[in-house]
Formats: structure tokens, sequence, C-alpha cells
């Protein structure tokens, strides 16, 4: 199996230096993973560790054992290994049939050792074997609190590696840690800040404790380092479909301080949640918020992101006109800003104008701004009936795309594109606009 010989080596350097109880578990990890257990099932308890294993195998594990057996008790070995009860379990860990009521099997087994099997258990984390992983943090969590108490303080010692504890650290602490967690939070580490960060989410999100709740949104409103508060923000946007009425809230409020407050907060906050803002949907006055203050916003991408939340809320975004047309001529929001007053439809005719006046700064190599603007012409209809001789125009694009956007567009204004008939009947003799053409024809003819 892969990682057999990293494992291994990383055991016996590990001998001389850990205690012993860390040294017995290590070895039951590693004997899982040595063990074929598709051979195993008529194997007696006497065989469970020898009865797969190659002759060199075998060796380098009695090496193994020799070692622990030098420095403690046979009976304690024989306790910790429990050849009669645990293996049977443990073993099942490399079939393909593996299910999660046996990882829970086998987690409540190595839970049941005690407390002393936690710095083990911990050490399990920061291997690369990702099965062995997750039943270590399985029976961590059977552990409680007193887990919890260890894993802080060897994160706050500096004896794990923080990189491979962080993604079991956060779902291993409950309420009970809170304190402590506040306390990491305020190491020099920004590793550690993250981390604690991180954990105080999670126990808010599951818990609704309210310290942590405190905790987290002090930090991130405050948190010079947006290196450690930002990822924090992003897994608690992510964990929206989670929170309670009461939770979403609390972080409804948050959100609006910090948009209504943008010279005041963090221009990475700011963005990470008008970016997202359309998560926001079962609360509205946090996106109509966002999408207000963010249009406004010195900040290019705030208020590209407002601009397309904008947009997605269609209609309802009309509030919002003056200041998306005011955006329309800087370029990185141009195609934005016309698609946000398109998908207002009739609502958006006040910015026909600055609509027309922008189509006739544009080239014919500007193909994409000329579609969204055919495209969002469209969409408003015969309010925008103005647009008419552009579009007739139009029609001798070079652009195909944009003569198709031109065709659609003065066929949703009805009528009132009765003065375009003649030049969209010549279209029609054009084998890939003629549906086109006859669509348009059809909605201006009635």
């Amino acid at each position: 199996m892969n990682g057999q010989d990293t494992i291994g080596t990383r055991l016996e350097f590990e001998m001389y230096g850990e205690s012993k109880m860390r040294w017995q578990v290590e070895i039951v990890l590693l004997t899982i993973l040595w063990l074929d257990a598709s051979n195993l099932s008529q194997a007696s308890p006497g065989e469970v560790r020898t009865a797969s294993l190659t002759r060199q195998q075998q060796q380098h594990m009695q090496k193994l054992i020799d070692q622990v057996t030098e420095n403690t008790d046979s009976k304690e070995l024989t306790e910790v290994l429990r050849e009669q009860k645990a293996d049977p379990m443990m073993r099942k860990l490399l079939k393909e049939e593996d299910t999660r009521r046996q990882k829970t099997l086998i987690a409540k087994e190595l839970a049941s050792i005690g407390p002393t099997v936690i710095p083990s258990l911990i050490t399990a984390l920061e291997g690369s074997n990702m099965d062995v992983a997750e039943l270590s943090r399985n029976a961590l969590a059977l552990l409680g609190q007193t887990a919890e108490d260890q894993l802080i303080k060897d994160v706050q010692s500096d004896s794990v590696n923080t990189g491979k504890i962080q993604p079991y650290f956060p779902g291993l602490m409950s309420p009970h840690s809170v304190p402590r967690l506040i306390q990491l939070y305020h190491e020099k580490s920004s590793d550690k800040r993250m981390m604690a960060l991180n954990a105080l989410e999670c126990v808010w999100v599951r818990f609704g404790d309210a310290r942590a709740g405190d905790a987290i949104f002090q930090a991130i409103r405050n948190e010079p380092d947006t290196n450690v508060s930002w990822p924090c923000l992003r897994t608690l946007m992510d964990d929206i479909p989670k929170l309670s009425n009461a939770k979403m809230q609390r972080f409804a409020n948050f959100a609006i301080d910090i948009l209504s407050n943008g010279s005041q907060k963090s221009e990475t906050v700011r963005y990470e949640l008008t970016k997202e803002l359309t998560r926001f949907e079962a609360t509205p006055r946090v996106v109509m918020t966002g999408i207000k203050y963010g249009l406004r916003d010195s900040s290019m991408r705030i208020r590209l992101s407002s601009t397309d939340a904008a947009r997605h809320i269609g209609f309802a975004a009309a509030p919002f006109l003056n200041d998306i047309a005011k955006n329309i001529t800087e370029p990185a929001l141009t195609i934005a800003s016309i698609q946000a007053l398109g998908s207002m439809g009739p609502a958006a005719a006040p910015a026909v104008p600055t609509l027309l006046n922008l189509a006739a700064t544009t080239t014919p190599t500007q193909a994409g701004v000329r579609l969204s603007l055919a495209q969002t012409f469209a969409l408003i209809g015969e309010p925008a009936s103005q647009a008419v001789p552009l579009l007739i125009k139009w029609l001798d694009e070079p652009n195909v795309t944009v003569k198709r956007g031109a065709l659609q567009a003065l066929g949703q204004m009805g009528r009132s594109a009765e003065s375009a008939t003649q030049e969209i009947e010549n279209a029609e003799r054009n084998p890939v606009l003629s549906k086109y053409a006859r669509d348009a024809l059809k909605k201006i003819r009635g």
C-alpha cells in the first residue's frame, strides 16, 4: 500500500522521543496499513499481525514491537493492541466495501482506549493516510473535551503541524473550548489565529454559541490581516444555508454595517461580501444595501461585483439605475452595466439616451459591447424605440452576431420598428439571418 515505507520510517524515528503510548498506537495503525484484509477473515487472533505480511515486513514489524516492549509492560501493550476485540474491526478499514458504520465502530474502539490514546490520534491526523486520519478524527470527537484541550495545547506549543491539523481542527471544537480559542486567536502566529477563527465560526454555526459569534464578527470587522479574516468569512458565506433565522439575522446586520461603512472597513472584506450578495436573497435588505453602497465604492472590483448583483435581481434594481448608468463609461464596467440595465426590462427606459450615447462611441471592433447593447434594447422593448435607426445601421455590421442581436431587438419593438421593414427583408435573404429576420417581421407586423 502507498505510504508504507514513509510511515515505517517516521515511526522508527519517533520511537526515541515520543511517549510509549504513542508508539503503541502507531504500531496498531501501521499494522492496519500492512494487513491484507481479504486474507484475514480466517486468521486466528494470534496471527492477525503477521498472517499476510511478507517476511521482510514481519521482521520490520517485530523490530518495532521489540523496541516498544523494551520500554513498556507487555500486558499494557497487549491491552492497547486488543487482539481479541479491536483488530477484527480495525482491519476492515482497508476493505473496499468499508462503510461509514464500520468506520464509526472502529473509531469507538480507538476512543475506548481512553484519554491516553489522544497524543497518538493527534499524530495520526498529521499522517499522509486519509483513512487513518479520518478514523483518528472520529475517535478524537468521541473523546470530547479532553481531546479538544490537548489539541489546543499542542497548537499553542507548536507541537503539531498546523497546516495538516487545520482541516480537522474546527470540527473537533465545541462551546467548551471557546475561551481557549479566543485566547488562541490573540497569538502572534497568523496560522494559529486563522485556525482559531475558523474553529469559532464552526462552533457558532453548529452550536449557536453567542461568545463564538461575538468573537468572529469582531475579528472580521477589525482584523488587520485579511489573510486571517477572509477565510473565516468565506466559510461563513458557504454556511449560510445552515444558519437558523436568528443567526442569519445577526449575519445580515453585520453585513449591512460593513457594506454601509465602506471607507472604514477592509476592502477585501467588503469585496467578499459584495461578490456573494446573491447568497443573501432571503434577506433582501442586505442585497439592496450592498448594491447601493457598492456601486459608489472606490474599489473597481466592488463596483463590478455590485453591478453583477444588480443584474441578478433584475427589475428590483431599478432604484439604482442612475448609479449603474454613471458607471457605464468605465471600460471594466461597461458590459456588466449594460446587462444590469437590460435585466430591468422596460424599467430601464430612462437609461436609453445614455445607452445610445455609448453606442455612438463604439466601433465595429467592439462587437461584445454592441451585442450587449442590442440585447438590452431588446429587453427594454418598445420604450427603446429611439434605438431603431442605430439598429438598422447595425444590420450592415460585419459581425453576424451583432446583426442577429439587432434583428431580435427590432422585433421586440413591434410596430415602433416598422421603418426597419425593408432592411429586415433584405436580411431575410441571408441564410444565416433568415430565421431571425422572419421572426422580427412577424412581431413587427403583428
